[in-house]
């Protein structure tokens, strides 16, 4: 598993040797971290075919188990800076779903 700074499109890479329990905890916590607003935030996975499917089953997995919350309390997702951030994340998810993507947790 790797990820690179790229100027805010920061892309994972997942190959087929990867320990596929460790690289979705990592790309959970990559993509997910103080609510995915820092500069590091994985916002792009490349995952072989070879491994596709069972890394997003349990990336799924891991994702479900995250809690929710005012980000004051224990949480590891707490809201977006601003509705603004809200309304983009929400546009660039119907997009995806458009356009062919399916959600598989969340929505």
């Amino acid at each position: 598993t790797c990820v690179i700074e790229a100027g805010g499109s920061d892309p994972l890479i997942i190959s087929e040797h990867a320990p596929l329990d460790v690289a979705a905890a990592g790309s959970v916590t990559a993509a997910f971290h103080l609510t995915g607003q820092v500069c590091t935030s994985a916002e792009r996975f490349f995952v072989v075919d070879a491994v596709h499917d069972r890394f997003v089953e349990l990336f799924a997995e891991r994702t479900r188990a995250l809690r929710i919350g005012n980000g004051l309390d224990r949480t590891e997702i707490g809201p977006l800076v601003s509705e603004a951030a809200r309304a983009k994340v929400m546009r660039l998810v119907d997009d995806a779903v458009r356009n062919g993507a399916r959600a598989v947790t969340g929505g």
